[in-house]
């Protein structure tokens, strides 16, 4: 099974962002989906994708040990589901940020960035890492996929 890496820009278009939900759920049972589900865009897909039968592996900014679980992601868990990985770092600024998006990137088989915000944190990402998949794309380009 894949393990998919996705991060969005929080910027995403409303016609990205859309498309990005229907493919989430198109491929809901032939993979697993890791992401710190942090951007409101990657919030939204989670939704989708909760209320599916996808696989999820969430790495929150927070720590696990603070962390109020949403009710929406009990299912999930009691099914055995969902995974909640604590990240190191938990400060929940920028620097957090890029490390989870990269850290997510890295332990996936695949990445999957709907939409990067040209200058962006994932933009500057993709020019200091070797992932491919994380370029800035336009709007009219919807799903980047290595």
């Amino acid at each position: 099974m894949d393990k998919i890496g996705l991060a969005c820009s929080r910027k995403c278009p409303a016609n990205i962002l859309d498309s990005a939900r229907k493919r989430a759920l198109a491929g809901r049972k032939n993979h697993c989906i890791i992401s710190g589900f942090h951007s409101p865009p990657e919030k939204n897909i989670l939704e989708s994708l909760l209320q599916s039968e996808a696989k999820l592996i969430c790495c929150p900014a927070w720590g696990i040990d603070t962390l109020k679980i949403p009710a929406d992601w009990i299912p999930a868990l009691e099914q055995n589901r969902m995974l909640i990985l604590e990240m190191k770092n938990t400060d929940g600024n920028l620097a957090a940020a890029e490390q989870r998006n990269r850290f997510v990137l890295e332990q996936s088989t695949k990445q999957w960035v709907p939409y990067t915000t040209p200058g962006g944190m994932l933009s500057r990402l993709a020019s200091k890492t070797h992932l491919s998949a994380v370029t800035p794309t336009q709007t009219n380009n919807t799903n980047k996929e290595k």
